[in-house]
């Protein structure tokens, strides 16, 4: 039961704070992820330039992909602990 609400309170929490990162809202100068990734961004910093115009970048602005991703890692988490239990 713990785990449950450790999961969805985990959930909630990232899935609005990448909404947040991720989304530029509409009267503001393109400076998102999001504005990046699409080419709006007229400053680009070096390190993040590959990003811009990637196609493969896109998955970034996807929530499914985001959501799949999070559980990934969380399963591999949880794989990675059972092991070293184990051992």
């Amino acid at each position: 039961m713990a785990l449950a609400v450790w999961n969805y309170v985990n959930g909630v929490a990232l899935a609005q704070v990448s909404e947040q990162l991720l989304d530029a809202s509409p009267g503001e100068r393109p400076s998102g992820l999001a504005d990046l990734i699409a080419g709006r961004v007229t400053s680009r910093l070096p390190h993040l330039s590959t990003l811009s115009d990637a196609a493969e970048a896109a998955r970034l602005n996807d929530p499914r992909a985001l959501l799949d991703a999070g559980v990934d890692y969380l399963c591999a988490g949880f794989e990675a602990k059972a092991a070293s239990s184990t051992s």
